[in-house]
């Protein structure tokens, strides 16, 4: 039976409890009151329980007009439901009493439930005349209509029943709203609260249907969002998997080029390695100046493995040859150089016997020149180099067993291609510039002469050349050339040490200042004197 016909069960149980009235013993009411409290309690339509063989006897009179309302009540609930017209209906079984009630006619209970109220009462009447004892009655002609029961004061003392049973009804009600919030809870959010007349749950009923249906809208529209960005991330998590594989193959690709560009450097470094071991055997030890001059250093810091400077020094017939040259470039290409430079100064000093240091440097602008083509018009080089030479002579010397050169005043003879000589006498520094022409360019004349300069070689004076290398290092604070004053004045404060220290102080300063910057060019420096 549909929910809506609780509501009617309910009233008409309420018409039922109407004809108890102050009545002593309502039993018949009684009875049809409890069958139908029975359905607004467990909703059970049919039940053999509510079939009675034999009606229980009533000597109560109920009120007419009462008993055709509650019969109409009852009447009303028939035709509301789906099942077929049992005799264990409830509503049946409650009509059945109440027309006993009416008639003092007990239908019994295998009667036929689809008749209408008004067959049934007339059915009461022939049993009647056939002899069963009864009340003399009189079939209505008209039904009163049903009316709402009112409530007066003389019921106050059934008002506390009637909220308990209406509360009863309430329950039943609320059974219904739980058990479907408990089914959306569960996730079927398909489901309906059934709206009922009770206008308090009427409303909370409405209310949540409507809060259904928007959270079924929401829904739907989430799960379209969710479906399109879960095919916007399939999209984008494929195009991510193919950039992966890109990247990977890129990846193989870069390490294999990568191991043959270290296989391709570890040959040029061996090459290289081993160009230095020419280099090495090609060049003039630098050392060697210990030998004519033990009060002397040597620094040789090549930027790369092999470098473009180098150190020449020769023991000739009345002296020594000190020559500092500083080639173009650095690595290999500068150390080309300086085995063209090597080979033309021992051609110049050994095989011509050049002694003058100005006539030295100008007969290696035309070696230069001329051994890499650079004096013609079609020559695809531009290199050459910058250099100081030294002669150092002494009036009567001689040289010892081992070839120190000792005895006589020293003289030194120095002439410069753009690198000066230093010199320290008695706490001050002196510089003597070399001539503003390099060796070998092709725009170095061939005809330019250099200039010598005469300096005495007295007691406790310092000799100095050097490369470029030292004074243009960045480095500092500020990242700045070291420069050339600061070298010179560097000089100077070390000069007063021997020689091997002043090499070490050197040393220890170039690296200080240089700190994490790499090293610009080649260093090198050459330091000599007379300590006694």
């Amino acid at each position: 039976m549909p929910i809506g016909s609780h509501n009617d069960a309910f009233k008409a149980y309420q018409f039922v409890k109407k004809l108890s009235g102050k009545e002593a013993e309502p039993v018949l009411a009684r009875l049809t009151a409890d069958i139908l409290l029975d359905f607004v309690r467990n909703h059970r339509q049919i039940d053999p329980n509510f079939i009675i063989k034999t009606l229980p006897e009533d000597r109560t009179f109920y009120d007419a007009e009462k008993l055709d309302h509650a019969l109409n009540a009852v009447e009303s609930l028939c035709g509301k439901c789906n099942e077929n017209h049992d005799n264990a209906c409830f509503v049946n079984q409650a009509r059945r009493i109440l027309i006993a009630a009416k008639t003092g006619v007990d239908l019994g209970s295998d009667f036929d439930g689809k008749q209408s109220l008004i067959q049934l009462l007339e059915a009461a009447r022939i049993k009647s005349c056939m002899g069963q004892k009864a009340s003399d009655f009189c079939l209505p002609e008209n039904i009163p209509e049903q009316s709402e029961p009112t409530e007066s004061y003389a019921d106050l003392k059934r008002k506390y029943e009637e909220l308990r049973e209406k509360d009863v009804f309430r329950a039943t009600l609320i059974e219904e709203i739980v058990s479907t919030i408990r089914s959306v809870s569960e996730g079927n959010l398909e489901a309906e609260m059934p709206v009922h007349d009770d206008p308090q749950l009427g409303q909370l009923a409405t209310a949540f249907n409507i809060m259904l249906k928007t959270i079924n809208k929401s829904m739907s529209h989430l799960d379209r969002l969710v479906a399109e960005r879960t095919s916007e991330l399939n999209k984008s998590n494929e195009a991510l998997q193919v950039s992966l594989q890109r990247e990977h193959e890129s990846n193989v690709r870069l390490n294999e080029t990568l191991r043959k560009v270290e296989e391709a450097n570890r040959h040029i470094t061996d090459s290289i390695q081993y160009a230095k071991l020419i280099q090495s055997s090609l060049l003039p030890n630098p050392e060697n100046i210990k030998t004519f001059l033990p009060d002397s250093f040597v620094i040789w810091m090549p930027r790369d493995i092999v470098g473009g400077d180098f150190i020449f020094t020769d023991h000739v017939e009345g002296g020594v040859i000190i020559a500092l040259v500083d080639c173009t470039g650095h690595g290999v290409p500068g150390a080309f150089m300086t085995m063209i430079a090597s080979s033309g100064l021992r051609k110049i000093i050994r095989d011509e016997g050049w002694r003058d240091p100005a006539q030295i440097l100008k007969r290696l602008n035309f070696f230069v020149k001329t051994t890499l083509h650079q004096d013609t018009d079609y020559a695809l080089s531009d290199d050459g180099l910058d250099a100081g030479v030294c002669f150092v002579t002494g009036a009567g010397s001689e040289v010892r067993g081992q070839g120190e050169l000792t005895g006589g005043n020293r003289e030194i003879t120095f002439a410069g291609a753009k690198l000066p000589l230093i010199y320290v006498h008695k706490g001050e520094a002196h510089i003597v510039k070399g001539d503003r022409q390099s060796v070998g360019y092709r725009k170095s004349d061939e005809k330019f002469n250099f200039t010598n300069h005469m300096i005495s070689m007295e007691k406790s004076m310092s000799f100095y050349m050097a490369s470029d290398g030292f004074a243009d290092q960045p480095g500092g604070a500020k990242g700045r050339r070291f420069s050339t004053d600061a070298f010179t004045n560097l000089l100077k404060n070390v000069s007063v040490l021997p020689f091997e220290e002043q090499r070490e102080m050197l040393v220890n300063a170039f690296e200080e200042y240089k700190g994490l910057q790499e090293r610009r060019d080649d260093v090198t420096v050459v330091g000599f004197g007379s300590e006694n």
